[in-house]
């Protein structure tokens, strides 16, 4: 016999998952009204009630910590990362617990976080290091530089 799967992961798979995700675990949040979904590339905390639903979503890839305290059961999972730790409580059974941040930690380990990407500064820093060594002209560097303004 299968088992059923609990209404918020079928809500949130009908609803969010991405076609190239896939749901690796899920938790039971403790008043029972909302689940901390794993997937292949994300970390959810997803709520459905009568006046609506709420998702909150990070990237594996932007985790920077997983903390996991347990006191007679009650376990507080806190996901680390930008903008604001994400913060999970359950009673769901410790080995769940484990099992869930485990897995979080070798997907962050397969999927490591982009570099952050070059601001508008560095590219003109650059442009003006080759516009120095007589790479670019003063017209190649200034038409460069009112694209890259342009952008930001």
């Amino acid at each position: 016999m299968k088992h059923k799967e609990p209404k918020h992961v079928a809500e949130f798979r009908w609803r969010h998952l991405r076609p190239d995700e896939t749901i690796e675990l899920f938790l039971e949040n403790s008043q029972r009204n909302g689940m901390l979904i794993l997937t292949s590339e994300r970390a959810c905390l997803y709520r459905k009630g009568l006046w609506g639903e709420a998702l909150e979503a990070v990237p594996v890839n932007r985790i920077t910590a997983v903390e996991a305290r347990s006191i007679l059961g009650h376990h507080v999972i806190r996901l680390l990362g930008p903008p604001e730790p994400l913060v999970f409580k359950t009673f769901d059974r410790r080995d769940l617990v484990d099992a869930l941040c485990a897995r979080l930690d070798e997907l962050r380990r397969a999927d490591p976080a982009p570099a952050p990407a070059d601001g508008p500064m560095e590219h003109l820093k650059r442009l003006g290091a080759l516009r120095d060594a007589g790479i670019l002209t003063e017209g190649e560097f200034d038409a460069k530089k009112a694209e890259i303004l342009s952008k930001f």
